[in-house]
């Protein structure tokens, strides 16, 4: 998971960096990053997936490194029981 939320990071920057070649601008044509307006929507979709997905991700791995500590807690106080 670690992985994927890198590489949809590296994604996001991408884009990014072609939007802001506009000066954050909506652009599209001649002298633009975009030859046209749907390509400019499309990128504008893909950066919206990407921001949800990497925030979905990065809740899941801290959900999952919380579990973790639970269980190493829970297995501890085990063992001081016994």
């Amino acid at each position: 998971m670690e992985e994927t939320l890198e590489v949809l990071k590296i994604e996001k920057k991408k884009i990014l960096s072609k939007l802001e070649a506009n000066n954050g601008n909506e652009c599209y044509g001649e002298n633009c990053s975009f030859k046209t307006a749907e390509e400019y929507q499309i990128m504008v979709g893909l950066l919206v997936n990407l921001t949800a997905s990497i925030g979905q991700l990065e809740q899941t791995l801290e959900i999952k490194r919380r579990n973790e500590e639970q269980v190493a807690k829970m297995q501890a106080e085990a063992k001081e029981a016994k």
